[in-house]
């Protein structure tokens, strides 16, 4: 019974897909030429703080990050979760772009662009999720709220690397941006 139960609370937690999102990045870096430059990256902003659960860096563009965040598939009554994204009907063009944060920190500032990408995919303005508490349903919103707050986290400790590592300092943080 332990071992079930013990099973059971590994389950509800995200780091079993977390860990498998990291082995398919690092099996197939030299495809994409992305790696894994962290996990569980803590951040902090003055309003919050947390912890990333994956940093990706770019092999050829040394300044490049994605940040990963990874959610469970399965509810706790082992219901199989669903993110249904809508699209007008399948003839939509798809999209060739994403909104990236650009870090600049010989001027300390943080822009938003988009910028193109490929793969290309359809982009939808609705998502429907079901959730483990059918009392309160996750939006879609919050989770990228979320996701948006860890990255300007993670742009604002890459600046403060920077400004140290140009007054001569070594960086503090396991994570940091070649000169």
């Amino acid at each position: 019974m332990a071992i079930e139960d013990t099973l059971k609370q590994f389950n509800k937690s995200g780091f079993p897909f977390q860990l498998k999102v990291e082995n398919a990045v690092r099996a197939t870096e030299q495809i994409h030429h992305w790696s894994v430059a962290n996990r569980e990256h803590p951040w902090a902003t003055e309003a919050k703080s947390g912890f990333i659960d994956l940093v990706l860096k770019h092999n050829q563009f040394s300044t490049f990050r994605m940040v990963v965040e990874c959610k469970r598939l399965k509810a706790d009554d082992a219901r199989q979760l669903q993110w249904l994204f809508l699209i007008p009907d399948l003839t939509s063009p798809q999209a060739a772009k994403a909104s990236c944060l650009e870090v600049e920190s010989n001027i300390n500032a943080l822009i938003w662009d988009d910028v193109r990408v490929w793969p290309t995919s359809y982009e939808s303005e609705f998502c429907i999720l079901q959730g483990d508490d059918p009392k309160r349903q996750p939006l879609l919103e919050t989770l990228a709220k979320d996701l948006l707050e860890q990255t300007e986290g993670l742009a604002q400790e890459e600046i403060s690397v920077q400004k140290s590592i140009e007054l001569g300092h070594r960086p503090s943080s396991p994570f940091s941006i070649p000169p």
